[in-house]
Parts: C-alpha cells; structure tokens; sequence
C-alpha cells in the first residue's frame, strides 16, 4: 500500500490524541525533519496563531464524517484532541504499516514533541524559518 498525506493524519493519531493545531504543528515540524516526499507533503500557510493547512481542516472534516476519529463536545472545538474510534485505529494501523520505518520514526517523534511543548512554544518552533 502507498501511503497518502490524509493517511499521515490517523497515523499521527494512534500515537497520541492531538488538537487540530497540534496535528498541524506536528505534520509541518514531520515534513521538514523528515524531508517528506511530495506525495506525503501539506501546504501550510504562517498565521499570527500558528501555521494554518485548510487541507488538513478538510481531512478531518472528513475522518470525523467518517466515523475515524471523534472529539467530545466543548464550547472551543478546536482545542479539543481527536480521538480515534475503533475503524480509526485499524485504518491508523493500515496507513501506519503504509509508510516506510525511516518517516514512521520522524512522525512519531513530532507528535510526540508536539504533545509535550506548550502550546505557544509549539507555535513558535513551527514558525521558525517562515
């Protein structure tokens, strides 16, 4: 199977459950530690708040449709993590097995730094370099 950029979004999640700023953050930091190929690469655009990816808005528009991942209620969505149900986690699973070892390492070291920093020094990191 070739791995797809909307597949990199579940593999993150198996992880760790992540805001949509976080899997932003995470994705941008794994594209360039890992010198992602073209196929697998985002387009991110700077904001004041941190790094913006409508492509990575409409993936997870679409797992959330699609029953992979979930987020509980709250009053600021966004800053909620997603969660994946149990097709999530077997399609996370199948997309994960998908991408070579050498880019599997690097996403998972992103999410997880992603998941550890602060936010706002998060914000910062990915904006170096804009």
């Amino acid at each position: 199977m070739i791995p797809t950029k909307t597949g990199l979004i579940p593999a993150a999640l198996r992880i760790s459950p992540l805001d949509r700023l976080r899997i932003v953050c995470a994705l941008l930091l794994f594209q360039r530690k890992a010198g992602a190929p073209q196929g697998l690469r985002f387009s991110f655009e700077p904001s004041p708040y941190g790094p913006r990816c409508p492509e990575v808005y409409s993936a997870l528009v679409s797992l959330e449709r699609d029953e992979l991942v979930v987020r509980p209620l709250h009053p600021a969505p966004a800053e909620v993590p997603y969660y994946l149900t149990r097709r999530g986690k077997a399609e996370a699973d199948r997309a994960a097995r998908s991408i070579p070892p050498a880019l599997m390492w690097h996403l998972e070291g992103t999410v997880r730094e992603a998941g550890r920093l602060e936010l706002l020094d998060l914000i910062r990191r990915t904006l170096e370099g804009w």
